[in-house]
């Protein structure tokens, strides 16, 4: 692997030639994994709900991040506010 590669890139390549050394078949298994969160509503809520959580937690890191820029944006039109909830608050 070269350091200039993005990350990207790198795990594509990887897989790429891992897939011969695997004694599993991926394409069954992410089979498997959709078949199961696609049989119950309760499955797919937890999906769902993990899915809402990581967005909320990116944009909570993001207000974090902006929180802590002493900068001010010259061009209003194009920023971005971000509101923090908080898991309770869904």
């Amino acid at each position: 692997m070269l350091l200039e590669n993005c990350y990207s890139h790198i795990l594509h390549n990887s897989v790429k030639y891992a897939r011969c050394e695997l004694t599993i078949d991926v394409e069954q298994v992410l089979l498997s994994i959709y078949s199961h969160f696609s049989r119950s509503a309760k499955q797919q809520s937890v999906l769902l709900f993990d899915q809402v959580k990581a967005i909320i937690d990116t944009q909570n890191t993001k207000t974090t991040n902006n929180c802590n820029d002493d900068e001010e944006d010259d061009d209003n039109e194009h920023s971005t506010t971000y509101k923090i909830v908080r898991i309770d608050q869904l």
